[in-house]
């Protein structure tokens, strides 16, 4: 046997097996949008005690990855980057000033519910990170942008309070229970498929690009007449 003929027959000899090639910036991304989506609605509910605000939060955030893809499917846990993204955006001071999101859609029933949103934001996001998802302080600090001791501070307030909402002072693990369980719920949130959430993130660009360019027209043109007519007088 010729060696073009053992080559032919033995292709792997010749180098390492061919690759299936990588995923795409698009399947990685509708990965993640599928894996923690819904999970994500259900968190910032919890956190704003409004529905529709939440969904706008999880939407929002994941509008915010697609456009930074390359740094977000690098960061060491993108999870928590979205997390992040989507808590910033519905605990944003900005939204009291609308007034369709200054009460919950619908009242809140769960006695536990109730008590965390009695919390002011920073303390109801540490309860939710440390008591809800189970994530070290530590880690909990750095996607809250703060100290540990600031975020351990927040955390004991969080815990004295709620516990005293729930009558359940002297079995803080109890509480802990509750609020695990309420984090845990599964969701039947029903969210938008993955291919369009990148699909109006794209068209958002673009419009952003061209508003862009329209503002830089218009301010060309409107000094060029400025200096056109200064120059005449």
């Amino acid at each position: 046997m010729s060696t073009a003929d053992k080559r032919r027959t033995h292709p792997a000899r010749d180098g390492a097996a061919p690759s299936r090639g990588a995923p795409s910036a698009e399947d990685g991304f509708d990965a993640l949008y599928s894996d923690i989506a819904r999970g994500l609605v259900h968190q910032t509910y919890l956190l704003t005690g409004q529905r529709r605000l939440s969904f706008e939060s999880v939407e929002w955030a994941f509008h915010h990855a697609w456009e930074h893809w390359p740094e977000v499917a690098c960061d060491p846990d993108p999870v928590a980057w979205l997390r992040t993204a989507a808590y910033d955006y519905a605990l944003s001071p900005w939204h009291r000033l609308r007034p369709s999101r200054k009460n919950p859609d619908l009242p809140v029933t769960d006695a536990t519910h109730r008590a965390l949103l009695d919390l002011a934001p920073p303390h109801r996001r540490a309860l939710l990170l440390c008591d809800g998802l189970g994530i070290r302080l530590d880690h909990a600090a750095r996607e809250m942008q703060s100290s540990t001791p600031a975020a351990t501070s927040r955390l004991l307030n969080a815990r004295t309070h709620i516990a005293q909402r729930l009558s359940a002072p002297d079995d803080p693990s109890a509480v802990q229970q509750r609020l695990h369980a309420l984090t845990d719920a599964v969701s039947i949130a029903t969210v938008p498929h993955a291919r369009s959430v990148r699909t109006s993130s794209e068209e958002r660009t673009r419009l952003q690009t061209r508003t862009v360019f329209a503002a830089m027209g218009t301010l060309l043109f409107t000094i060029a007449v400025a200096m056109i007519l200064t120059s005449g007088h």
